[in-house]
């Protein structure tokens, strides 16, 4: 029950919107790279996560179609409110999704009462342990974001950090930094394939009938104007 808590935490509170205006547009081709070192059970978050992350795509796909279409949308902003449209897709994700389904309720809680996370059972983020731990994969992801580094990079750091988690956590409070970095490491990834039809859906949905997503994936603005590479 916890790892499906933690892992409705991770699909929830990165912000979706957030990564998208704030990462690189970056063009690293992307390796094939093993999983974290940690158990099975926890790089699946990490792969959830991005499940979320997809689905959430999907529904905005289909958001812009409806608003280009719409002559009654017209004069309004694209997605006006981002935090409500995030909100609502991943309460269906959650309603739709085999592994969330039975979880249904945890994931409205959650969503809806951003307090509470990390506060059930024994794990207490107020772990200074923890939160230290947390905040290095933070400033992990951020650099690597930063310098564009490849996956084999962050790999070798975010495994350090979990096994400094094992050496000096309980077994139980390390399953915080084991999601945590999966979470982290499967959205680098996931970002760095993806940036870009996020990007021209958000900014430029009236072209989201014209590609699909690879090759909105291969699109380029070059003053002002969008290209092909």
């Amino acid at each position: 029950m916890k790892r499906i808590k933690l892992a409705l935490i991770g699909i929830i509170c990165l912000t979706i919107f957030g990564y998208v205006q704030s990462c690189s547009d970056s063009t690293t081709e992307i390796e094939q790279v093993p999983n974290l070192d940690i158990p099975e059970e926890f790089n699946e978050v990490g792969k959830l996560h991005n499940e979320g992350l997809e689905y959430v795509f999907n529904e905005l796909k289909v958001a812009a179609i409806e608003y280009t279409k719409n002559p009654q949308l017209k004069g309004h902003t694209f997605l006006e409110n981002h935090d409500e449209f995030v909100r609502q897709a991943t309460l269906k994700f959650c309603q739709h999704n085999k592994k969330m389904q039975s979880h249904f309720d945890l994931c409205e809680n959650v969503l809806n009462n951003n307090n509470i996370l990390l506060k059930s059972g024994t794990t207490n983020i107020n772990n200074p342990i923890i939160a230290q731990l947390l905040d290095e994969t933070k400033v992990l992801i951020r650099e690597n974001i930063k310098k564009k580094n490849d996956l084999s990079l962050l790999k070798v750091q975010l495994d350090a950090i979990n096994n400094k988690a094992a050496n000096i956590l309980s077994e139980q409070d390390a399953i915080v930094i084991y999601c945590a970095t999966s979470i982290g490491y499967a959205s680098y990834q996931y970002w760095t394939e993806n940036y870009r039809k996020w990007y021209f859906a958000i900014h430029y949905p009236e072209i989201l009938e014209q590609y699909n997503d690879d090759e909105l994936n291969q699109l380029q603005l070059k003053n002002g104007k969008i290209r092909t590479k």
